[in-house]
């Protein structure tokens, strides 16, 4: 099939939602097997790995020659993808140090808002979504300049210590140092380093072999998996609310403009709402205090969704939120 016989716009509108759960599966499988790979070959070999795999994936899509490859593609691409945003996030929070990791944090997810909200006005400006495509692939290729320069995107001193290279993590951490303009080898600042030039060598006598870990070694230890069960919950309630969210606006407006620019609003105010509590009032007050905000916007949207269908129960609900009733509809 030819790339003009099949599009994604007007009457094949319906393959939208398809190629979308299919980018999200792939998405998923990405996490848990690269992620894996994370712990295995490295932070660093992981996101090369899945930026060259997210380029030519991403331009194959661009020329896909039907929609069923299209949906192969997607899930691939969703995949690598997910692979090196996880990398980078990984690594993000191991070479930032801890007074700073949540300022980083969240001019990344800034970033992320910018870019969503530039999406629409390139996608206007192309007119076409193979062009946007295309774009997008050329895009995730400009980022493998990190490839080309290590200094740029160092492998983690962490993940190396963790698994027992400790010849790597000293040189490292040696040349983090003199970048930021300290002698290694100054004995007056022994005290104020995390690790010292005795600490390393006497990890590195022997020259011990590399040790792996696996994932499955977390359910050793019941406060990670338990903390990390909870987040994962919180966040799969956050992301259905969400979605309901987008989706209760849809009627109410002809274009996806305002749903899509209001979401992208929210999560920025989300951002720096973060910035501005999280060091003053710590993170499991903040935490708790956005469950709680789901919790009620999940209740806010059951009584909605009963109020547009007419329910009498839904009308209670509105009332006893503060919401304006809807008149009933007719038959």
């Amino acid at each position: 099939m030819t790339l003009g016989r099949w599009n994604l716009v007007c009457g094949d509108g319906w393959k939208v939602p398809l190629e979308q759960v299919s980018h999200l599966l792939g998405w998923l499988l990405g996490c848990v097997v690269l992620g894996a790979g994370c712990d295995r070959f490295g932070r660093r070999a992981v996101f090369v790995a899945s930026l060259v795999l997210a380029t030519g994936l991403g331009a194959s899509e661009a020329l896909a020659a039907s929609f069923p490859t299209l949906l192969v593609l997607r899930l691939l691409h969703g995949g690598t993808l997910a692979g090196a945003l996880l990398a980078l996030y990984l690594a993000r929070l191991e070479l930032c140090d801890p007074p700073h990791r949540l300022a980083f944090s969240v001019g990344a997810g800034l970033f992320s808002v910018a870019g969503t909200l530039l999406l629409p006005g390139l996608a206007a400006l192309v007119q076409d979504w193979r062009l946007l495509q295309g774009l997008g692939a050329l895009m995730s290729g400009l980022l493998l300049l990190f490839w080309g320069f290590p200094a740029l995107f160092p492998e983690s001193p962490c993940w190396l210590l963790a698994t027992g290279q400790v010849a790597r993590a000293r040189k490292i951490l040696w040349h983090f140092a003199e970048a930021s303009g300290v002698d290694p080898e100054d004995s007056s600042l022994e005290e104020n380093s995390l690790v010292t030039a005795t600490e390393l060598a006497m990890l590195s006598a022997g020259s011990p072999q590399p040790q792996y870990q696996s994932p499955l070694g977390l359910l050793r230890t019941q406060v990670t998996w338990r903390n990390g069960l909870i987040l994962g919950f919180s966040s799969l309630v956050g992301e259905g609310i969400r979605a309901s969210f987008r989706r209760s606006l849809a009627p109410q407006v002809p274009t996806f403009y305002l749903p899509y620019f209001l979401e992208a609003g929210l999560e920025a105010a989300a951002l720096i709402f973060l910035l501005l509590t999280a060091d003053r009032c710590g993170r499991r007050p903040v935490l708790l205090l956005g469950t709680m905000a789901t919790g009620l916007a999940s209740l806010l949207l059951l009584a909605g969704a009963q109020c547009e269908l007419g329910d009498p129960a839904g009308h209670t609900g509105a009332i006893a939120f503060g919401l304006r009733v809807c008149p009933t509809r007719g038959p």
